[in-house]
């Protein structure tokens, strides 16, 4: 699933490529999308892309005639905001990273490059953390959204893209691995329907967590 680095990348070729360009009228490809669609929206088309830009995990296309084809307003990305967010209630730090109502556009890969670089466990509670630690991760999670935008970017060379791009990731998908911070393998486990990589010396303080996916069928 795209998150939002690739999002970034992609809204950047589009506006390029496609600004400017004419809607003549939109083809519904599945008809019971229309469902509770207003009627009369012919009548906005055809209708020219002014600007394209990206709201979290959407991509809003402003048209000349004032429409604005997909909308969706995340709040403003602030430590006062992620501190008060992550306060609010008591979650896995990676499950909250992951909620779109929270921070849009960080799903699973990103939400493990994250913790890692923050040095902060996947399965520390939200409500615990201090306030150095609320600084680690807004920080973290600046670096690492514009890094991974920077890294698509050189590898797409600005073309659109299927699969996203994910070999220049630290920890995600590298089980094994040393860890660039102290050369201690990478590990990883399945939770709450993802994998989180980790580092148990950077992150865990030594604790391997174990799967138990099939614990339920060994009692």
């Amino acid at each position: 699933m795209p998150e939002l680095p690739e999002l970034e990348v992609i809204k950047n070729i589009l506006a390029k490529d496609i600004t400017g360009k004419e809607i003549c009228c939109p083809v519904f490809t599945k008809p019971y999308i229309l469902k509770g669609f207003f009627n009369g929206y012919g009548k906005f088309f055809p209708s020219r892309i002014e600007k394209i830009e990206r709201k979290g995990k959407y991509l809003l296309f402003h048209l000349t005639n004032k429409v604005i084809i997909v909308i969706h307003l995340s709040p403003s990305f602030t430590e006062s905001y992620l501190k008060a967010q992550l306060l609010k209630e008591r979650k896995q730090l990676k499950i909250f990273l992951k909620d779109q109502n929270k921070i849009a556009g960080i799903g699973n890969a990103y939400a493990n490059e994250i913790l890692w670089d923050a040095q902060l466990s996947p399965f520390k509670s939200s409500d615990s953390l201090t306030a150095r630690d609320v600084k680690k991760l807004f920080s973290s999670i600046r670096k690492v959204l514009r890094n991974g935008i920077k890294e698509i970017e050189k590898r797409v060379r600005g073309k659109l893209f299927i699969k996203e791009p994910r070999d220049f990731m630290i920890v995600h998908n590298k089980k094994d691995a040393p860890c660039p911070g102290c050369e201690n393998k990478i590990e990883w486990v399945y939770s709450k329907k993802n994998t989180t990589y980790y580092c148990p010396h950077c992150q865990t303080k030594g604790k391997i967590y174990k799967d138990r996916r099939l614990s339920r069928f060994l009692k």
